[in-house]
């Protein structure tokens, strides 16, 4: 089951950064970007691939990178980070409008 998790969550993000018009490298995570579909939080998202990702450090980069958009996406492709996510997140002042997504 390990070995079906891990693949998914490599095709999740495979997947991600090949239909992104831009991607943006980040320590654990990358942003995908598309302005032709500005609106749409699945073409505009942060996704923490890493376990060991450092979420405060993220969420502050994604409202950089993203600029005016009022929502974002982040996506947590493992599990357990994404448990951790929830709260960070909150303290990081994310408004409830804002969305985790945890596991694959």
């Amino acid at each position: 089951m390990q070995d079906l998790r891990e693949r998914v969550t490599a095709f999740r993000a495979a997947f991600a950064r090949r239909q992104a018009a831009e991607t943006v490298e980040l320590p654990g995570a990358f942003i995908v970007r598309d302005p032709e579909f500005f609106l749409s939080q699945e073409h505009n998202q942060l996704i923490v691939d890493a376990p060991d990702g450092d979420l405060a450090a993220l969420s502050r980069l994604a409202m950089e990178r993203f600029g005016p958009r009022r929502q974002c996406r982040i996506a947590v492709l493992d599990g357990a980070l994404g448990e951790r996510a929830t709260s960070v997140l909150a303290t990081a002042r994310l408004r409830p409008g804002h969305r985790t997504r945890a596991g694959p």
